[in-house]
């Protein structure tokens, strides 16, 4: 049974490399298993996924089990979508409120974005350190 403060997710190893492995995801459900590629479905592209195998010995082919803290897939939807999507709206209706036009507004609050970003870029370090996805058998 899994446990509510992890997700995970079902893979394959594809590569290994030291003591981590790239996981390709399998996808299951929903759209992803009707075939049909009529609905241009967004889940169903192959997703690979750098995992830490902590000392277990595996190899490419072996079927596992990525698990990961719910607290820190929650960080990543905040960092990569909540926030920017917050700085962007605050950015649109405070130009707004001052007076500037719809598009004066629309493009600043677009360009607020790009420093957020690039924030997020040199976060990257750290982000690591709090994202740590684990594979098993």
């Amino acid at each position: 049974m899994q446990s509510l403060a992890t997700i995970t997710a079902a893979g394959t190893i594809t590569r290994v490399e030291g003591d981590s492995c790239w996981v390709k995801l399998h996808q299951e459900g929903g759209c992803s298993t009707c075939g049909n590629g009529s609905c241009f479905s967004a889940d169903r592209g192959e997703k690979l996924v750098k995992a830490s195998m902590n000392g277990v010995s595996l190899k490419s082919g072996d079927v596992v089990h990525l698990h990961i803290l719910r607290q820190s897939a929650e960080l990543g939807i905040w960092v990569l979508y909540g926030i920017p999507i917050a700085l962007l709206l605050l950015m649109l209706f405070t130009l707004h409120a001052l007076g500037y036009t719809d598009g004066v507004a629309g493009i600043a609050s677009l360009l607020v974005l790009i420093p957020y970003y690039l924030l997020v870029r040199l976060a990257r370090p750290w982000l690591r350190t709090q994202c740590n996805i684990t594979v098993s058998l």
